[in-house]
């Protein structure tokens, strides 16, 4: 990363594995790392959209 930048991880395993080097690595370029909060369906408002029902009739229907 370019100094003054900011690295915006997300929870995933192999982030956290190397955590520590990671933040060493990026501070010693000058930039920063953002972590992202743990995943939540509160945060999330798509989550709480209904979710189509493909499997009713006449969705996937062709009229010939």
């Amino acid at each position: 990363p370019e100094p003054m930048s900011v690295l915006v991880l997300d929870n995933a395993p192999i982030h956290h594995a190397m955590r520590d080097q990671l933040n060493a690595l990026v501070a010693a370029r000058g930039a920063r790392i953002v972590w992202l909060p743990p995943y939540s369906p509160m945060f999330n408002p798509i989550v709480s959209l209904p979710v189509p029902s493909y499997a009713s009739p006449g969705l996937n229907t062709i009229a010939l």
